[in-house]
């Protein structure tokens, strides 16, 4: 009985499915797919190499093609990791980025914002902070070639054009005022 239900369940469905879509939905449907949305949930972060978090996470990133052809996109990622912040390992990151790829090749400027282990002494904990001495964003030029499933290589170069004051690069002088970022 169960099973008649859900293949009756299922046709239905299917039919209404098909019934529902006809040419304007189709169009609009078109439309709308320049919008994408996705988000998950990971047992962890690694950026480049380094554990930005041992935690588990949660992310998502949202992001509009500007063309048909979805070359170029605008955009913005973000995480933050399932702890409490009483133990002094809170993660939490936004990033806003504008993107071209075609076909094999993308390139893309990210500006990275995040909030793990801000030292308040030295980076500002503002994310609408940008000053060159004491900003926690990155400012981040990415760049990736991927060959194809003939040869199956990725190559990737990435560039920090500004900041970074959260990853120790903020230099001090004696006196304790700012020299670099």
């Amino acid at each position: 009985m169960k099973q008649k239900l859900l293949r009756l369940c299922l046709i239905f469905s299917g039919i209404v499915g098909v019934s529902a879509q006809n040419s304007d939905s189709l169009k609009t449907e078109e439309r709308a797919s320049r919008l994408d949305f996705t988000a998950n949930i990971q047992n962890n972060h690694l950026w480049r190499g380094l554990i930005i978090t041992d935690k588990p996470v949660v992310m998502g990133n949202l992001s509009y093609a500007l063309d048909k052809n979805k070359n170029w996109k605008i955009g913005i990622w973000g995480a933050s990791a399932l702890a409490n912040d009483s133990d002094g390992t809170h993660y939490k990151e936004i990033n806003y980025y504008v993107q071209y790829s075609n076909k094999n090749f993308y390139i893309g400027l990210w500006d990275l914002y995040n909030s793990r282990n801000i030292n308040t002494a030295v980076a500002a904990d503002d994310i609408f902070s940008y000053s060159r001495r004491r900003t926690a964003h990155i400012i981040d030029l990415r760049t990736n070639y991927t060959f194809g499933p003939e040869f199956p290589l990725n190559i990737e170069a990435d560039i920090m054009l500004y900041g970074g004051a959260n990853a120790g690069e903020v230099v001090l002088k004696p006196d304790g005022t700012y020299d670099k970022n």
